[in-house]
């Protein structure tokens, strides 16, 4: 092989190297992108979410409400990309139905009640949904948090130093920070080689020193329509 064909060679190589590192996932793929369109736009709004069942997506309920009204959103002009990351997803697929909270106290920033199921036009079968933790995590239990950020959606952040700083059921305070887009992101504990959902990212914490976001556990209404039908 000649000198151009070695540089090629190794070219290629680097690619490969490079793409194998792309690949790498930061987390669970049932964690995903959740927004307007077919994939994100830096800088516009846009969520996060977490598949539950093979057609189920939890997320921030403010993410599928008008704030002026509390009314639910057209769900077919929302797209779940599970797994997002550089420029692919393992498995997307539109909403079709919004399932809130029971009672609706969306308005006026009723925090206990801002989680909300967006049923998926299709289920995903190539996506293992994420188990939710039975139980609240002893103080000092290591958690991983995992969002989209507005501003750079095309990968997920995550941060592996978040501990539970408030507990106040269904609310639990982290001292990890959020940012825009991680609304509807997960907050994981790991067990044993596998991840549990232990709760849903809802808010920044901007009044606390010692905390950094807010959380929610699913409340039992909702959890039960991950049931098997």
């Amino acid at each position: 092989m000649g000198r151009l064909g070695k540089g090629l060679a190794a070219i290629m190589a680097c690619g490969l190297v490079a793409a194998a590192a792309r690949a790498e996932p930061p987390g669970p793929a049932a964690v995903g992108w959740l927004g307007y369109g077919a994939a994100p736009k830096p800088g516009t709004a846009s969520c996060s979410g977490v598949l539950v069942a093979p057609d189920l997506v939890v997320t921030a309920a403010h993410c599928l409400v008008e704030a002026a009204t509390g009314k639910a959103r057209d769900p077919g002009r929302l797209t779940f990309a599970a797994g997002w990351q550089d420029g692919q997803a393992v498995a997307s697929a539109r909403g079709a139905e919004i399932i809130l909270p029971a009672p609706r106290r969306l308005l006026g920033g009723a925090l206990p009640y801002d989680l909300a199921l967006l049923r998926l036009a299709r289920a995903l079968p190539a996506v293992a949904p994420l188990p939710l933790a039975p139980d609240a995590p002893p103080p000092g239990t290591p958690l991983t948090t995992l969002g989209y950020p507005q501003e750079a959606p095309d990968r997920p952040l995550r941060h592996d130093d978040c501990q539970v700083r408030l507990q106040a059921a269904p609310v639990i305070g982290l001292n990890c920070h959020a940012v825009g887009g991680f609304s509807g992101g997960a907050v994981l504990r790991r067990v044993g080689g596998g991840w549990l959902l232990q709760a849903v990212m809802v808010a920044e914490a901007r009044r606390s020193p010692e905390l950094g976001a807010l959380a929610l556990s699913l409340p039992e209404d909702l959890a039960a329509r991950l049931a098997p039908r």
